[in-house]
């Protein structure tokens, strides 16, 4: 058995600080590492990666921000919507979401965060269907 892994499949390697690391390309060459203490730390990460790869979902890094990420689906969004509804997404995550979570690490949100947010907005007189 090989102990070499294919193309696509990632890297997993101790560094010389003695922290394991993990490696994966995402598009255009550039490549996403993910670091740990143990070697199954990290492979779990990298699992978590391709898996998510694989299904065509963003590899998160630990450091992406839901702001970040709102920006970016904010950007991609825009040419399949009409311009008044684009406004109004704008318009809404600027108001309600990125101040109240867009800090928050991307990996790090959670169910309870968004409808905390959700119940948050209905205690200020939002309409459900604004919320």
């Amino acid at each position: 058995m090989s102990k070499r892994r294919a193309n696509g499949e990632g890297s997993v390697y101790k560094r010389s600080d003695g922290r394991w690391a993990a490696s994966v390309s995402v598009d255009q060459g550039r490549r996403k590492y993910f670091y740990g203490k143990t070697r199954h730390e990290v492979a779990g990460k990298l699992t978590v990666a391709l898996k998510a790869r694989q299904e065509g979902l963003p590899i998160v890094g630990e450091r992406q921000t839901v702001e970040d990420f709102l920006d970016s689906w904010l950007e991609s969004v825009r040419p399949s919507v009409r311009p008044r509804t684009w406004t109004r997404y704008e318009e809404l995550l600027r108001l309600h979401a990125v101040p109240e979570i867009g800090h928050v690490p991307l990996s790090r949100l959670t169910p309870q965060r968004v409808q905390r947010l959700y119940a948050g907005r209905l205690e200020r007189g939002l309409s459900p269907t604004t919320v």
